[in-house]
């Protein structure tokens, strides 16, 4: 059990994720488990009477226990998930959408007479009016693992995401380092802070009208620093 609660994304309100202590992190979509997509006179189908209640994806990259999520606050950028582990490491996820074009099936064939060797016999062929017109396109999503960040061996506590910057999310270590990185470049950190506080550091946010004013939290000088 991760001490982090379930997290739902800005971007998009029906995606829940949460995380544990074996590093696996699990996504909901809220409206397809509680069928909140239907109309009072629709009616689910069987994929869907089956998916009640089941993830929609299971990430498995972390190597130890996951103790932060962070979506993407932008509503421009749904589906961005940061995951921070004590395996070292933070992980970018993206939710990529497909759409499926099923073929066109008709509803019912229309009888049209022919003539075949003096016989009269009858051929069925679409008829176009009664020809099925509803938008029947299924979409499905897959995650993957875009990016790695790797602060040097030292577990990961708390993540943030700038909310002027919209490439930039901030971490603070075991170690009590400050480390802001640029999503666009994951082998070097944009700014690097070794020492913030003594001992770990736990939390970290930004400032949410000043674009270069981040605070963080320690937990053994029992101190927040801006």
């Amino acid at each position: 059990r991760s001490s982090d609660p379930p997290s739902s994304s800005n971007g998009d309100d029906s995606l829940v994720a949460a995380a544990g202590s074996n590093g696996v992190v699990v996504v909901w979509n809220a409206r397809h488990a509680l069928l909140g997509e239907l109309s009072d006179n629709s009616k689910p189908s069987d994929d869907l009477l089956s998916s009640i209640g089941q993830p929609e994806a299971v990430l498995v990259e972390h190597s130890r226990a996951v103790h932060r999520l962070a979506w993407h606050p932008s509503p421009q950028r749904p589906g961005l998930l940061l995951t921070a582990s004590q395996d070292a490491t933070v992980k970018l996820w993206h939710r990529q959408a497909s759409t499926r074009l099923p073929k066109p099936t008709p509803t019912r064939n229309a009888p049209l007479p022919a003539k075949r060797k003096g016989l009269r016999s009858w051929l069925a062929v679409p008829s176009s009016k009664d020809s099925p017109t509803e938008d029947t396109r299924t979409t499905t999503y897959s995650w993957q693992c875009t990016k790695t960040f790797s602060p040097k061996s030292e577990a990961v506590r708390d993540i943030r995401w700038s909310p002027f910057f919209h490439d930039a999310f901030a971490m603070v270590t075991d170690s009590g380092a400050l480390i802001v990185y640029d999503i666009r470049f994951s082998h070097e950190p944009w700014v690097k802070e070794r020492s913030a506080h003594p001992g770990e550091a736990t939390t970290v946010d930004w400032h949410p009208t000043r674009k270069y004013v981040i605070a963080t939290g320690g937990g053994r000088d029992r101190n927040v620093k801006v």
